[in-house]
C-alpha cells in the first residue's frame, strides 16, 4: 500500500511539473509580438524594426501597428496600445460612425415651416427655419427655399422669421482648439444653420445685412495684435443682432490680402440675419408682430432642401480633411444620441455626439481607455487615441470580405504600373505631429490595416512625411504569403445600447469569448 502511494505521488509530481513547464512556455510565447512567432514574417518584422531605428525618428514618440485583415491579428506593434495626438486621422472615427449609423443614403433636410395658415397672399403666422446641421448649405439654397414661398403666392408674412433651433448669441470658439487657430479658414465655427461654410468675404463681411460695421484692428489690444499679425490670420466677424452692428476683428497689416475670408464667430445669429436679408431682397414682406389667430397644432411644410447623399459628404470630409464637415457630422450624431437618451437634451450637441461616438467605438471592440475626444475633426491637441483603435475601425468598415463601401471614400494611391488602388488612407498633420492610417494591399494581394502616429517631432515635419511614405512603399512591395493571415474567423461586432450613458458590450474575440462589464463612459468635453 505504501509503495503504491509512493508511485502515485511521483506520478502526480511529474504531471504538475510538466503542466508548470507548459504554462511557462505558453506565457513566454504570449508575451512575444505575433510577428516574432511567425518565421515567414521575419522580413516583414525586420523591415518595420529598421524603419523605427531611422535617425529621424529617434527623438520622437512613435506608435505603429499593423493588423492582418480580415482576421484582426496583430502582425507588428510598437506602442500600438499607447495614446497619441492623432490630428486629422481622427476623422476616420467620426465619418465611419456616421456612415455606419446614419447610412450612406442619408440626406440632410432643411425646411421652412409654419403653424399659421395661408390666406390669399399672406402667411398668418411665423415662418420657421428648421436647420438640419447640413454642412453643405449655401445662400443659393436658401434663396431656392424662399422662392418656394413665392411659388405658393405668398408675398407677406404676418409674423416674424425665426429659427427652429437654439441660438448662440456669443462668440464661440471651441476651448479645445489652440488660440493660434482662431480666425483661420481651416477652423470655421459649427452651427445648427450653416451657410457658405460659415465664412464671410473679407471685402464685404456684412453681405447686405442692415447693420453698422465696426472694425477692430491690431491696435485694440496686445493679445489681439499678436494673434492676428503673428499668425497672418484674416480674422473673424461677429453679429450683435440686438444692437444691430457687426464687429470685424481683422488684420490691418498693409501686406495682408483682402481676398480672404473671415470666420463667422456666431454663425446661427449671423446666418439667420442673412436669411432675413435674402427674403427682403426677394420682395417678401414680414411684420414684427403676431396677429391674433388660431394656429394649426401641426406645422405645415412650406419648402425643403435636401443635401447630397451622406456618401458624398463623407468623401469630401476625408479627401479635403474638412474640419467643419467633420464637426457637423459629430453634431448630427449628437442629435441621434438625444433621440435615444432624454437625459442628455440639455448638453451641447458636440458633447452628445462624443457620447454617441464613444459608445459606437466601444460596440465594435475599441476600449474606452483607448480614446480621449474633445472634437470630431482632430483639430484639438487634447484628442488622444491609439493606433490599435484606428485599425479596429478600419477593420470594421472593411467588413469580412474587405469590400466595404466606406473604403472607396478614403483617398487612395496606386502602383505606378497598375491602375488598381493599393492603399486607402487618411493623413493627419499639425506642428510636431504626423499621422497616417489606412488599409494597404501588399504585393501578393494580402490586406493589412496600418496606423502610424508620430508625436513630438521637430517643428519641421517635411522629413517625417517622406519617412512614412517610404515605409508604405516598402510594405506594398512585400509579399505576406501564409495561411495564418486568414485563418482566424471574423468576429461579429457587438451591439450598441445607449441608455443613461451606459454601454453594454458583448464581443467575441478571435481567440476566446470576452465579456465586458457594463461601464460608464468617462471622457472630457469642452
Amino acid at each position: 500500500m505504501e509503495l503504491k502511494t509512493y508511485f502515485t505521488f511521483n506520478r502526480l509530481v511529474t504531471i504538475l511539473a510538466l503542466a508548470l513547464c507548459l504554462i511557462t512556455v505558453s506565457a513566454k510565447a504570449d508575451s512575444l509580438e505575433p510577428s516574432k512567432l511567425e518565421g515567414q514574417l521575419s522580413a516583414f518584422d525586420n523591415l518595420l524594426s529598421r524603419w523605427l531605428a531611422r535617425p529621424n525618428l529617434q527623438n520622437s514618440l512613435v506608435g505603429l501597428e499593423v493588423m492582418a485583415l480580415p482576421s484582426g491579428r496583430i502582425l507588428f506593434s510598437h506602442n500600438g496600445s499607447k495614446r497619441f495626438v492623432p490630428a486629422s486621422t481622427l476623422k476616420i472615427l467620426t465619418t465611419a460612425c456616421a456612415f455606419n449609423t446614419l447610412g450612406q443614403d442619408f440626406r440632410y433636410v432643411t425646411q421652412l415651416l409654419s403653424s399659421g395658415t395661408i390666406k390669399k397672399d399672406k402667411l398668418l403666422g411665423d415662418l420657421l427655419i428648421a436647420p438640419s446641421q447640413d454642412p453643405t448649405l449655401t445662400t443659393q439654397d436658401i434663396t431656392g427655399l424662399l422662392l418656394s414661398l413665392k411659388a405658393k403666392k405668398i408675398k407677406r408674412i404676418e409674423g416674424t422669421i425665426r429659427m427652429h433651433a437654439p441660438l448662440s448669441t456669443a462668440e464661440y470658439f471651441d476651448p479645445g482648439w489652440l488660440v493660434e487657430d482662431w480666425g483661420q479658414d481651416w477652423m470655421p465655427v459649427p452651427s445648427s444653420l450653416v451657410l457658405d461654410h460659415n465664412l464671410a468675404p473679407l471685402k464685404d463681411p456684412a453681405r447686405g445685412i442692415a447693420a453698422t460695421t465696426r472694425t477692430i484692428g491690431k491696435t485694440n489690444s496686445a493679445l489681439l495684435s499678436t494673434l492676428l499679425v503673428s499668425n497672418n490670420s484674416p480674422g473673424w466677424v461677429c453679429l450683435d443682432s440686438g444692437n444691430k452692428f457687426i464687429s470685424v476683428c481683422r488684420n490691418l497689416e498693409p501686406t495682408m490680402s483682402t481676398n480672404g475670408s473671415l470666420i463667422i464667430a456666431n454663425p446661427d445669429d449671423y446666418n439667420l440675419m442673412l436669411v432675413i436679408t435674402t427674403a427682403r431682397s426677394l420682395g417678401l414682406a414680414f411684420a414684427s408682430y403676431m396677429p391674433a389667430h388660431t394656429p394649426d397644432s401641426q406645422p405645415i411644410i412650406l419648402g425643403e432642401h435636401q443635401s447630397k447623399q451622406l456618401l458624398d459628404i463623407i468623401r469630401i470630409t476625408l479627401k479635403e480633411s474638412d474640419n467643419l464637415y467633420a464637426q457637423q457630422l459629430l453634431r448630427t450624431l449628437g442629435l441621434k444620441a438625444r433621440a435615444t437618451n432624454n437625459h442628455s437634451r440639455a448638453r451641447p450637441l458636440e458633447a452628445r455626439g462624443i457620447d454617441y461616438l464613444l459608445a459606437w467605438l466601444n460596440g465594435i471592440g475599441v476600449g474606452s481607455n483607448e480614446i480621449i475626444l474633445y472634437d470630431g475633426c482632430g483639430l484639438s491637441r487634447k484628442n488622444c487615441l491609439t493606433p490599435h483603435a484606428l485599425n479596429m475601425v478600419l477593420r470594421h468598415m472593411a467588413g469580412p470580405d474587405l469590400n466595404g463601401t466606406y473604403l472607396n471614400l478614403l483617398p487612395c494611391q496606386s502602383y505606378a504600373d497598375s491602375s488598381q488602388s493599393r492603399f486607402f488612407f487618411k493623413t493627419g498633420a499639425m506642428d510636431s505631429v504626423r499621422s497616417v492610417s489606412g488599409i494597404l494591399k501588399t504585393a501578393d494581394n494580402k490586406a493589412v490595416a496600418i496606423s502610424i502616429l508620430v508625436n513630438g517631432h521637430t517643428p519641421s515635419v517635411a522629413n517625417l512625411r517622406s519617412e512614412i511614405a517610404s515605409l508604405v512603399n516598402e510594405l506594398e512591395s512585400l509579399a505576406l504569403s501564409g495561411s495564418h493571415l486568414s485563418s482566424l474567423a471574423y468576429p461579429t461586432p457587438s451591439s450598441i445600447q445607449l441608455k443613461h450613458h451606459r454601454v453594454v458590450t458583448k464581443q467575441k474575440s478571435p481567440i476566446k469569448t470576452v465579456r465586458r462589464r457594463s461601464q460608464r463612459i468617462r471622457h472630457s468635453v469642452p
